[in-house]
């Protein structure tokens, strides 16, 4: 029953790290300053760190 809730947990998290990488390509000025890049990079680390521990968790 947990790790079902951790589970969902992680899919929200992953739902509003992947929007906030949407809007943020979708802003090319944006995604051109050096801080936008590095935000985005940012993004990018938790989308990949989210999509690792979702695997993990599924994983039987």
């Amino acid at each position: 029953m947990e790790k079902e809730k951790l589970i969902g947990e992680y899919q929200a998290e992953l739902k509003r790290v992947m929007d906030r990488i949407e809007e943020a390509l979708a802003n090319r000025k944006e995604c051109m300053s050096t801080e936008g890049r590095k935000r985005l990079a940012l993004l990018y680390g938790m989308r990949n760190s989210l999509c690792f521990s979702l695997k993990e968790l599924t994983k039987d």
